[in-house]
């Protein structure tokens, strides 16, 4: 086939793309997938200024025997548990340009993902990366695959803008908006439908829409109702979705529902939900595998609070569990998001600190201030909520005992003293007196 005939069945004429490189990046992900190369082509080779050739052996029957070795060789290692599994890290960004949103292929072997510096497709197992582009001034918060491993539904937003979803090809193209006001999507295994979150915090709802933007339609969503991340079922008849309400007390209990997303319903009569789980902590992103384990994300108890790892329980064919929870994950720092490959034997996540600390500046004569220098030297949190009368010292929360605790220091230290805490209490919101004999605070006796 020519390049002509291949760019004319992968893009639209009127597609404004690099068709070049794009073609060669296509090619290349066409090799991966056959384990091809092209300096020693075994299936694809390259003809000089003209196009590309197969040059594999065909043979009909033998290939019928391979496809239904292989299709019974998968559902085997589909019903298999890992016994063990190798945790590998993909992205080593400094802290300050910390990725946005990440996401794995239905194929298992790309890593879309976004930061600062733009939005980059990687290679697994080779770590090779390619950036995509996406509309200028632009960051993607949230990523989903379609089944092909070739299309996105990405969540864009940008300075004074809200999250709206548009879609993308890998291999280059213009970026399409089909959906303002949506984050998290979560695209059906078919590929035919999208279901995505709306709404402000606490007043947030679950909605579906066909892949090209039509029949947009509520599911599920009350006032005071929170979403963490929307997961479809293997068959794709039903979804799964955290959903959280904030309460007086500090803690938040979330629960896993489920709905069908497409069972009969009467006009304003809700869809039929199912709780699956429900306790303190359960309010992050979620996946649901081919082999039918639901993941899911669960903080830590005292006093690893901010931290938060993955979980994952069996689901029978009614969406029951089955069994108890297996943790999966241990490590430090909070899940923001969660994908699968298509066949469930690759999980990707993104996981971060949360780590806001304390900086100080001098006011300047003429205006403005000085450069900002960092105060607190810890990697915990710490927020400031105050000055001592004199200005020299600052009154701040911070959660290096594993708790938080109000402590004092001055702009000139490098170690604080301890004011309130240590004693398992959460203590916030500190404000001293205008005299500054007295702290005013917020105790939470039982958190959680």
């Amino acid at each position: 086939m020519s390049r002509d005939d291949l760019r004319n069945r992968l893009w639209a004429a009127d597609t404004f793309v690099d068709f070049d490189h794009s073609l060669n990046a296509a090619i290349k992900r066409l090799r991966d997938a056959l384990g091809d190369s092209a300096e020693n082509p075994r299936f694809v080779e390259t003809v000089a200024r003209r196009g590309y050739r197969f040059v594999g052996p065909v043979a009909g029957g033998a290939a019928v025997v391979l496809v239904l070795f292989g299709m019974k060789l998968g559902l085997l290692l589909g019903q298999r548990r890992p016994s063990q599994m190798r945790l590998s890290r993909l992205t080593a960004n400094p802290g300050d340009d910390r990725v946005r949103a990440a996401a794995i292929s239905r194929d298992g072997r790309y890593l879309a993902s976004c930061d600062q510096t733009g939005f980059y497709l990687r290679q697994i197992d080779t770590g090779e990366t390619h950036p995509v582009a996406l509309p200028p001034g632009l960051i993607a918060e949230s990523i989903s695959w379609f089944p092909d491993s070739a299309h996105l539904t990405v969540a864009l937003t940008g300075p004074g803008q809200g999250s709206g979803l548009w879609q993308l090809s890998a291999f280059g193209g213009n970026a399409r908006k089909f959906r303002d006001d949506a984050r998290s999507p979560a695209v059906s295994p078919d590929g035919n439908e999208i279901a995505f979150i709306t709404g402000q915090k606490v007043r947030e709802q679950v909605w579906l829409v066909g892949a090209d933007g039509a029949h947009p339609r509520k599911l599920v969503g009350e006032e005071g109702d929170f979403f963490g991340t929307v997961a479809w079922s293997p068959d794709g008849t039903k979804i799964a979705y955290t959903r959280g309400r904030f309460s007086y007390n500090h803690g938040v209990r979330g629960v896993i529902e489920l709905l069908d997303v497409h069972e009969q319903h009467i006009s304003n009569q809700l869809l039929r939900v199912s709780s699956v789980l429900s306790f303190a902590g359960l309010n992050g992103p979620l996946a649901w595998a081919s082999d039918g384990r639901l993941i899911y994300t669960l903080s830590e108890q005292r006093p690893r609070e901010p931290d938060s790892n993955l979980w994952s329980v069996a689901l029978n064919r009614e969406g029951q569990t089955v069994g108890t929870p297996v943790r999966l994950t241990s490590d430090p720092g909070e899940v923001f998001s969660i994908s699968t490959s298509g066949n469930g034997r690759r999980v990707a996540y993104l996981k971060g600190v949360p780590q806001p600390d304390v900086y100080v500046a001098a006011l300047e004569r003429r205006g403005g201030i000085s450069e900002p220098r960092r105060l607190t030297l810890d990697d915990r949190m710490d927020l400031p909520f105050d000055w001592t009368p004199d200005g020299r010292a600052v009154i701040f929360i911070s959660d290096r005992i594993g708790t938080f605790g109000i402590y004092k220091q001055a702009a000139n230290q490098t170690v604080p003293e301890l004011l309130v805490g240590g004693n398992k209490k959460e203590v916030v919101q500190p404000r001293l007196s205008p005299d500054g004999s007295q702290i005013l605070y917020v105790v939470y006796p039982n958190s959680g």
